[in-house]
């Protein structure tokens, strides 16, 4: 074992006792010689990350590569990085300076970026890209982003068309059937919906967005006791927001719930007091309390 992989080590040991700063110095010194160690460089910005120095992170890794240009790992380690910190603008002016034919998998990262910059037509181009190059390792996501871009774009077969595709090349991602499930809801095609969130919920039981969604499908099944079950235990995790009260005041209210209903649709309007369904709704419970009264003489 040479020397750098021993120091390499003993570095990554003190990391795993929390000692940082001892783990600090060995990439640093690892990194900053005069034969640089790649692989300490990348551990050093990383740890820098993990120590809530992210800037200095980014820097390291800026400096290394003005001395390094050619340092392609390094060049896509930074994009990475880049990414990461939600820097997305920064990550593409940064991918200018990789050679997409050399490493097709940088249209992924472009696409990436774009992605969360909202900008889904551009991010879908970049990701096709990716899909027509020889590389063909990251198949499977580069269909789930491209279905995902087609949704957020209210192109819905077409979203079906790539859900399909990366379902056939990796069936294991929460995501996916989330997206699906998204898909058909939006499509009206509730039965579908239910069928994609529960598969996500198997593969991924603590995410809330599937049990929020797949409460909503529920309802719109006219299943509304076990969308009110759904929606009981999101709340008994500590998670709440006004549309998870206003839903539990419209299955109450359908239920014939209405003082519950009404308690709901309050919650609601005290979290967002411009939610319409919890005022409509709390409409309804009231003109529903005064025909229940009946006329007074």
């Amino acid at each position: 074992m040479d020397e750098v992989r021993k120091k390499l080590d003993l570095a990554e040991k003190f990391e795993n006792e929390n000692k940082l700063l001892h783990a600090l110095q060995i990439y640093k010194s690892l990194a900053e010689g005069e034969e640089p160690s790649v692989i300490a460089l990348m551990r050093l910005a990383l740890l820098y990350e993990k120590m809530g120095r992210t800037e200095l992170g980014a820097q390291t890794l800026e400096k290394f590569l003005e001395n390094h240009p050619d340092e392609a790992r390094v060049r896509r380690f930074y994009l990475q990085y880049l990414i990461k910190q939600q820097k997305y603008q920064e990550a593409i002016e940064a991918a200018n300076l990789i050679s997409k034919e050399d490493d097709p998998t940088v249209y992924t990262l472009v696409g990436l970026a774009y992605y969360y910059l909202n900008e889904y037509k551009i991010a879908k181009i970049n990701f096709e890209e990716y899909i027509n190059s020889n590389d063909k390792s990251l198949l499977p996501e580069a269909y789930f982003y491209i279905a995902s871009c087609n949704f957020k774009m209210a192109e819905l077969d077409e979203a079906l068309k790539y859900i399909k595709k990366s379902e056939k090349l990796f069936g294991l991602n929460p995501e996916l059937y989330l997206v699906k499930g998204m898909t058909y809801y939006a499509k009206k095609m509730y039965f579908h919906a239910f069928d994609a969130l529960q598969q996500a919920e198997l593969l991924d039981k603590g995410n809330f967005l599937i049990k929020e969604l797949k409460a909503k499908v529920l309802f719109e099944l006219g299943d509304y006791a076990k969308a009110k079950k759904v929606l009981y235990e999101i709340l008994e995790s500590g998670k709440e927001n006004a549309e998870y009260f206003t839903l539990l005041g419209l299955v109450n209210l359908r239920l014939e719930n209405k003082q519950e209903a009404r308690k709901y649709f309050k919650k609601a309007l005290v979290l967002n007091p411009e939610d319409n369904q919890a005022k409509e709704g709390l409409q309804k419970c009231r003109k529903r309390k005064n025909e229940n009264q009946g006329p007074t003489s």
